[in-house]
């Protein structure tokens, strides 16, 4: 379930006697001298908090707090839109949402939508953080005014949410046998019998975490042909229905849901503008997420809807907030950066399905990667510096928490979590920060998961299923470490205990090694013997971000001792090989907010489109250039650009006019991994298995490549081809290869 709120709200830090850093100091007195004059600045404080990420305003709150004996929130005297969505701005977030659930239960009336956005589909810590804020603010009981405010089924949803007791994730209890035995159970409480046993229904629900719910409605789809989504609406209504079903579309489709959230209310805007206020700064670390949702379902920019909606200094203050989040968050949302891509964590970030993961589920996006905070080894709290923030020296991965030192979903599930993965960051974290694994400590489950496979390895024949099977119990930073782990300890890849040389064996010795060397192997299979295979190229490198691109070189160097470069550049031809040595090179730029501006996007759209519509014939070089090199962020800037200007066309269609074959399709493969990920994606299965038979080496690949974005891959096919992937799977292949890419696939 998601996690919003700052890191340090988290920690439970007592923020009274933290040291804080200078930079943290230094805004905190630069509030104070801008709102003591004549009067009190509004403009220059909101400038100065947009300039800061979520974590330092969190932090500068509390040291202005303890400075000066009061809230800054104090110098926002306007009562207007602007000056509510101000104080918002101002404030930790789990004030703003004690306020949200304050107003919206206060008065004449309850405003039902404007609680169970706030209270479903949340982690328990932060319930028991909500309620504990609400009893300092109020002086009041949280479950107790709620419990007195609602009736009927809404009341016991939401009571229900308000306990905090969602279980955590165990593989031994939340198995696909549990899965589709709550599937019958929800079956039985709703559509398979008269009347609905509500009860049932909601604890089922609201307690299962998010993988575990994903599961369920896997089983419910096979086994009863439609979905929780379906049962919920044909067993609830009104506002009990609309509570069940934002939380399971959180965990089924979490940035849809909040982009239709944002376009319901600005449907009414004119009477609900502090609704639109609450959503812009809850959601803030996934507004360019949902821009790019939204785009997709509305065919306009969301900016360009609040513009039409609201006017004024609100109205700027508004759009001053998503271009805050663009700069903060746009490079991972897009999947550049540190974990980057991905990132947002699942974890770390968003609505995970567990703790904090993105993984799918949630909605929310965490505080420690990309947050641009750390905690320095003083204790002095600094928010300059882009490190993560980590004192552990030992490495650990027994834990997928999101709080966890290296819980290993961090890297991969921040492609996830990031809704899109352009610029993306696929490999372990570790592989990332370039550690000399040989002089790290391990921690003990780690050795214990290397010496299990020594064990079951070296008896009268190695135990291929045993492998397996403990492989994926592992989250793909553990499986990195133990990859590790082994070769030090027995010197030689625990890969030399697959002998199978069949699809299976394929698909196993690549669940079993770093992804880097995966690919790099895909790459030489792609360009050795008669022919190239160059749909297994392109997936490859293109919208890679720069520091796995020099990954894939230097590991393609150490496995076969050649050149990466110089081997395509030896295999491919035309505009396709131009294509792949551009990406090849790996200098896409970073995003700059004061490069990167609107001028600048609409200056390359124009110049994207004089190379190619708007000229006879094409300038390759100069659509290759801009498209590649563009940091994603400013890619999705230039096709707003794009599209405005030129008959609402796009980059997209755009490339389909102007290049043919896999030149075309690597670029759109780039374009698309921006702004559609997990479409794309689940395309990208699909022409695995279609036609007469199956590139059951693609499908490998797709599958270990991909394998922390498989629930939003999931999502997107069954929305494409109206069914399950792991259906499709099932009837394209057979046997043990069939058994362990089903176990890879729905987590079984």
């Amino acid at each position: 379930m998601s996690s919003l709120y700052a890191r340090h709200a988290h920690e439970g830090s007592n923020m009274e006697s933290t040291t804080f850093s200078a930079d943290i100091d230094a805004a905190a007195q630069e509030i104070q001298r801008v709102c003591t004059g004549t009067a009190s600045d509004e403009a220059a404080l909101a400038s100065l908090l947009l300039s800061k990420t979520v974590e330092q305003r969190y932090l500068i709150w509390w040291r202005y707090r303890i400075l000066y004996k009061q809230s800054l929130t104090v110098w926002v005297k306007s009562t207007s839109d602007y000056g509510v969505l101000l104080q918002m701005l101002a404030s930790p977030l789990e004030h703003v949402e004690a306020e949200i659930l304050r107003k919206a239960t206060k008065g004449l009336g309850t405003t039902e939508e404007w609680i169970y956005p706030v209270v479903m589909a949340r982690s328990n810590s932060e319930i028991a953080l909500l309620k504990k804020t609400f009893q300092e603010k109020y002086g009041e009981d949280l479950v107790k005014v709620l419990s007195g405010e609602l009736s009927g089924d809404l009341k016991k949803v939401i009571l229900t949410a308000m306990r905090g007791e969602v279980a955590d994730f165990n593989a031994s209890i939340h198995t696909s046998a549990k899965a589709a035995a709550d599937a019958d159970a929800l079956y039985k409480a709703g559509e398979g019998r008269m009347g609905t046993d509500e009860m049932t229904f909601i604890n089922i629900l609201v307690l299962s975490p998010a993988e575990h719910v994903r599961n369920i409605n896997s089983a419910y789809v096979a086994k009863y042909k439609t979905d929780l989504v379906g049962a919920i609406s044909a067993e609830f209504s009104g506002d009990a229905k609309r509570a069940l079903l934002f939380l399971v579309r959180s965990v089924l489709e979490p940035v849809e849901l909040l982009a239709e959230l944002f376009e319901t209310t600005l449907k009414s805007a004119g009477k609900n503008a502090y609704g639109l206020s609450a959503w812009v700064v809850r959601y803030y670390r996934l507004l360019v997420r949902i821009r790019i949702v939204y785009m997709r379902l509305y065919g306009q920019e969301l900016r360009t809807r609040i513009q039409g909606v609201v006017s004024g200094e609100y109205c700027q203050l508004l759009v001053s907030v998503f271009d805050a989040a663009e700069v903060e968050f746009g490079a991972s949302a897009s999947g550049s950066g540190s974990a980057s891509a991905a990132v947002v964590s699942s974890s770390s970030a968003v609505v995970s399905g567990s703790s904090a993961a993105v993984s799918g589920a949630a909605i929310g996006t965490s505080a420690s990667v990309e947050e641009k905070t750390s905690v320095s080894s003083s204790g002095a709290v600094s928010a300059g510096a882009t490190e993560r923030v980590s004192a552990m020296k030992s490495v650990s991965a027994g834990s997928r928490s999101a709080t966890s030192a290296v819980s290993g979903e961090e890297s991969s599930a921040a492609l996830v979590a990031a809704g899109t993965a352009a610029m993306s960051s696929l490999y372990a974290r570790h592989a990332h920060e370039g550690s000399n694994m040989e002089s790290t400590t391990f921690s003990a489950d780690i050795d214990a998961a290397a010496q299990e496979i020594q064990r079951v390895c070296t008896g009268t024949a190695s135990d291929e299923a045993a492998l397996a099977s403990l492989l994926l119990s592992k989250t793909v930073e553990q499986r990195y470490l133990i990859w590790w782990r082994y070769r030090i300890l027995y010197k030689q890849s625990l890969t030399v205990w697959v002998k199978s040389t069949s699809d299976y064996g394929v698909l196993l010795q690549m669940l079993a090694s770093p992804l880097e060397h995966v690919e790099a192997e895909i790459l030489r299979k792609a360009t050795k013997g008669l022919g190239t295979t160059e749909e297994w190229i392109y997936p490859v490198v293109m919208a890679r971000s720069n520091s796995e691109i020099a990954l894939l070189k230097k590991t393609f160097q150490e496995k076969y001792g050649e050149d990466l470069v110089k081997v395509l550049s030896g295999e491919l031809s035309g505009d396709l090989k131009k294509v792949i040595l551009t990406a090849m090179r790996g200098e896409v730029a970073d995003f700059n907010a004061s490069i990167h501006t609107s001028a600048k996007a609409a200056a390359d759209a124009d110049a994207l489109y004089k190379a190619g519509e708007g000229k006879w014939g094409t300038d390759e070089e100069t659509f290759i250039r801009i498209i590649i090199s563009s940091p994603a962020v400013h890619l999705r800037n230039i096709d707003a650009a794009y599209s405005k200007k030129y008959k609402k066309t796009s980059i997209n269609k755009a490339i389909k006019g102007e290049f043919k074959g896999d030149t075309q399709t690597a670029l759109r493969f780039h374009v698309r991994m921006v702004f559609e990920p997990f479409e794309l994606l689940a395309e990208l299965f699909e022409s695995t298995m279609k036609g007469l038979g199956t590139d059951e080496y693609g499908l490998s690949a797709a599958v270990v490549r991909y394998h922390a974005m498989l629930p939003q891959i999931k999502t997107a096919y069954k929305k494409l081809y109206g069914k399950e992937l792991s259906k499709r799977i099932r009837g394209d292949t057979s046997g043990e290869y069939r058994d362990l890419l089903l176990a890879i696939v729905d987590g079984q």
